[in-house]
């Protein structure tokens, strides 16, 4: 998993506006293709949208948990985000404590500088997250890899 991630993450360069750029993103792309059978998939972490408003077009119904609401403001200014879809303002642990839902997708796309996934993917927010998926679902994490080499 972490060389095809490397690998599909090094394309990532999008610029507000910049169709050409946007379709570099292949990891979107990839994380699609992962989940190209769920149908209501919770995604944690929004960035510029990419991969909400690619899922979206693809017809999935989709709940959107970023912490911050910059991230919703500029998916939508920018990157095409559908204002119809929920976004909702949330650290995605407490989120996925305090939701009840179930979804037979989940995908996971936060990050950024400091982020540790050993501290934050702990053994019980991991089974919470287990907790939220249906039976048959899918989790998908888009990390990166520090120490790769080919």
């Amino acid at each position: 998993m972490g060389r095809h991630t490397c690998i599909f993450r090094r394309g990532c360069e999008a610029e507000p506006g910049n169709a050409q750029r946007r379709k570099r993103i292949h990891y979107v792309k990839l994380m699609d293709e992962l989940l190209h059978k769920s149908k209501n998939i919770l995604v944690w972490g929004c960035g510029g949208g990419n991969l909400a408003t690619r899922l979206s077009r693809l017809g999935k119904r989709l709940t959107i948990v970023d912490i911050n609401p910059i991230s919703f403001v500029l998916a939508h200014r920018y990157f095409d985000l559908p204002d119809e879809l929920p976004c909702i303002v949330s650290d995605f642990r407490k989120f996925v404590f305090d939701d009840r839902a179930y979804y037979d997708g989940i995908a996971i796309d936060v990050g950024g500088p400091g982020f540790s996934f050993t501290k934050e993917f702990d053994a019980e927010t991991c089974d919470a997250i287990r907790a939220r998926l249906a039976p048959g679902g899918r989790i998908v994490i888009n990390v990166m890899v520090a120490n790769y080499s080919r």
